[in-house]
Order: C-alpha cells, then sequence, then structure tokens
C-alpha cells in the first residue's frame, strides 16, 4: 500500500501510484490532510482504528497541556506564512485548511479572519498578499517559516513588510530551528508529543510583545 495522504500528487502520478500498489490520496487539497482524516484513513486501512484513535487522543492531551502552560497565547490573533525572497512582490500566508494553522490554534492563538476569508480565491494550501495590501491583514503576532537568518533579515527588513503591524511591534517569530518548522508543517501523532513542548517555549520567549 502506499500512503500519500500528505502530499502533492497529481491524478496522472496517482494513477501511475495505483499500478504499483493500492494508493490512499489526499481528500481535497494537497498538502492540506487534517490530522484526525489522516489518521483515521491510515488506522482504517491498516485495520487499527483503535490504536489510530488512542494516538490522536494522546497527541490532543499533549497539545492541551501545552496550551495550559502558556496562558499567555489564549486569544492573540495569529497569521503564519514563509519568507520573503529576493525580487518578490508578494508574500505567502498559510490559510486555516493547512494543518500549520489549525495547531497554533489548539495552542490558544486565533487566527486572523482576514487571512480566513483568502481561503475561497484559492485551491491552494496559501494565499500569495501583495507587500501593498499586507498592512491590511489583521495580524498581532507572526509566525514565519525561514531557511536562514538572512531569510529572517530581508523579510522584517522589508519596507512594506516592516510596518505591517505586527512586524513592526517586533511581535513575530520565525522558525529557524527546522525540526520544529518541520514539526508545523506536518504535524502527526508522532512529531507533536515530542515536539510541541519546544514549540509552545519557542513562541513563548516571541508571543509577550504582541500583548
Amino acid at each position: 500500500m502506499i500512503l500519500a495522504n500528505h502530499s502533492g500528487i497529481s491524478e496522472t502520478e496517482y494513477q501511475r501510484l495505483t499500478e504499483i500498489a493500492p494508493t490512499v490520496a489526499f481528500a481535497e487539497s494537497m498538502w492540506a490532510s487534517d490530522r484526525d482524516e489522516l489518521t483515521l484513513t491510515i488506522g482504517s486501512v491498516l485495520d487499527k482504528e483503535d490504536e489510530a484513535q488512542q494516538l490522536l487522543d494522546d497527541a490532543d492531551a499533549a497539545i492541551a497541556a501545552a496550551a495550559e502552560a502558556h496562558p499567555e497565547f489564549q486569544g492573540v490573533v495569529f497569521t503564519y506564512g514563509w519568507f520573503l525572497g529576493e525580487g518578490e512582490t508578494s508574500l505567502g500566508l498559510y490559510l486555516p485548511r493547512d494543518p500549520r494553522v489549525p495547531l497554533i490554534e489548539q495552542l490558544g492563538f486565533t487566527g486572523s479572519a482576514d487571512v480566513a476569508a483568502l481561503e475561497s480565491t484559492t485551491d491552494e494550501f496559501f494565499a500569495e498578499v501583495s507587500l501593498e495590501e499586507v498592512g491590511d491583514i489583521e495580524s498581532q503576532f507572526h509566525i514565519g517559516w525561514a531557511n536562514t537568518p538572512e531569510d529572517v533579515a530581508h523579510t522584517v527588513g522589508d519596507p512594506l513588510i516592516s510596518r505591517w503591524s505586527s512586524i513592526a511591534a517586533g511581535s513575530y517569530y520565525f522558525f529557524e530551528d527546522q525540526r520544529l518548522g518541520w514539526a508545523t508543517t506536518a504535524p502527526s501523532v508522532l512529531s507533536i508529543p515530542a515536539t510541541i513542548d519546544d514549540l509552545a517555549d519557542a513562541l513563548a520567549g516571541a508571543v509577550p510583545a504582541a500583548g
């Protein structure tokens, strides 16, 4: 069996894979599989539904404990995107259908309604917001993905992004630690218990500025 629930395979690739073995693809949007749906689907095809549900319960309990340990996260409006590349004129922000967003929400943060409103404009798991319009996106705390410190400096130093409410207030955190960055990219019943405390602590070191 080939498990491709959280993937970006095309219809053609799916057909080719099914020639090799039974293939489980994503339900709706590529790279945007809901954690519960993904885990329970795998549990079903492997005839391990009870074990899958227990793993989900354990992951949710770990997130709840981390949220309880950080009440300062409650209600802080956040955005999550990636760094601004050289010459780029828009900033990518992850939409609510992307698994990163609900994970951060489970910690107590509130997703930006302005980003949620962009979900109807694309079938992707992200939306591109022009730099001229970034300032219109409500955000008290911005989370970003970056590969290097230079990526962060280039992003927050951009003349337009630097005036964005969260960035101007110093209320942001970029995942330069790839372990934590990837743990939010595809949060699973294995990665969450192993990383959620470190993730929450990392965010807590930056989020007070949002108050």
